[in-house]
């Protein structure tokens, strides 16, 4: 019997550690054939790390008849392949080899990995030599496009209590490799009610840094809860609250943890108030919504909620009330700029009652 098995459709993943030892491999890459080269197993080797498995296959998934010969498919990493350190590596192992073919491995979706491929035959007594003839894959395909996602989950950092911050609420990957992001609890400064929050960096390594708690002082913001990096390096964002006049503020944390206020919410009776979104848009200037706040009060005192553009320098414009009519979207919640340069985004409440996509 004649099978041909896709590696990207792994109906279950195992997850644990284990090694292989040869270095010798044939590198795939996008749209090019190899046959595979024979990978051995020790348990001495170090520098593999297996990063799923199909398990024992004995029986076609699509049709249920069963295999002349048994197989396992492996997904390994190696930091330490010289000849191809980025390099995934796919073992294709063979055991209980009866008369039957396995005529070819297709190694078909791995995004921008180059691959390495092979076979083992450790379960064959007499190994490689032993092998019947056929039971080998010929070939291993790989496409030219596509995308492979990694099924392990690990702890990068686990956030502390008393003088580390917690209950993270984003992240994101600045420039520099590392990992950015906002938590609503900081442990530190408590110059208002409830605790202001901080900004914290984690590298790649899962070593955490906190760079900066917000409520330094009376008019600085309070529950940050968004973030982004800017075009010049530094980091924005916006805190729900806190700021001169308690509506909340949008900031500036440098990599080295300065802050500084760009604008406070709530300086005028039409202002908005508790901006919950931050974009930088194509001419540089940051744009975000408010849920609150504005000319408009059709949602009750606190205002419909705003649109609203920062200069670099902290000058604060309200480009768009919402309520503004009856049918009109009540209370944004996010904001993005499309292709065309128009602004995008949803409100949680107005139009028929259960909130709008709009355009501005």
């Amino acid at each position: 019997m004649k099978v041909k098995y896709l590696l990207t459709a792994l109906s279950a993943f195992i997850i644990i550690s284990a090694d292989i030892t040869s270095l010798s491999a044939s590198i795939i890459t996008p749209g090019q054939s190899a046959a595979p080269d024979v990978f051995t197993t020790s348990a001495s080797s170090s520098g593999y790390t297996l990063l799923a498995s199909t398990g024992l296959q004995n029986v076609d998934p699509v049709t249920g008849s069963s295999f002349d010969a048994s197989y396992t498919e492996y997904v390994y990493r190696d930091a330490n392949n010289l000849s191809c350190p980025t390099c995934l590596d796919f073992l294709f192992s063979v055991s209980n080899a009866g008369p039957g073919i396995i005529e070819r491995l297709s190694t078909a979706d791995f995004d921008s990995f180059i691959t390495d491929v092979g076979y083992n035959t450790s379960g064959i007594t007499g190994g490689p030599s032993a092998v019947p003839a056929g039971i080998i894959p010929l070939t291993v395909d790989r496409s030219s496009s596509g995308g492979v996602t990694a099924r392990t989950e690990s702890v990068l950092y686990s956030f502390a209590a008393i003088v580390d911050c917690g209950n993270p609420k984003a992240v994101i990957q600045g420039s520099d490799g590392n990992f950015y992001g906002i938590a609503s609890t900081d442990g530190q400064n408590t110059p208002m009610s409830g605790e202001p929050g901080a900004l914290f960096k984690i590298t790649p390594g899962g070593v955490e840094t906190v760079l900066y708690v917000f409520g330094a002082s009376s008019s600085d913001g309070a529950q940050p809860n968004s973030l982004i990096q800017g075009s010049d390096g530094n980091f924005y964002g916006t805190t729900l609250a806190g700021g001169a006049n308690r509506g909340g503020t949008v900031f500036k944390v440098t990599p080295d943890g300065v802050e500084t206020v760009l604008y406070a919410f709530g300086a005028s009776s039409s202002d908005g108030i508790g901006p919950n979104s931050l974009i930088q848009g194509s001419d540089g200037n940051f744009y975000g919504t408010t849920g609150g706040g504005g000319a408009n009060t059709e949602n009750g005192n606190l205002g419909d909620g705003t649109i609203f553009k920062v200069t670099p320098g902290g000058v604060e414009t309200v480009l768009y009330s919402f309520g503004a009519s009856s049918s009109d979207g009540v209370g944004p919640v996010g904001l993005i700029q499309g292709s065309d340069g128009y602004f995008y985004g949803t409100t949680s409440e107005g139009g028929n009652g259960v909130g709008t996509v709009f355009r501005f």
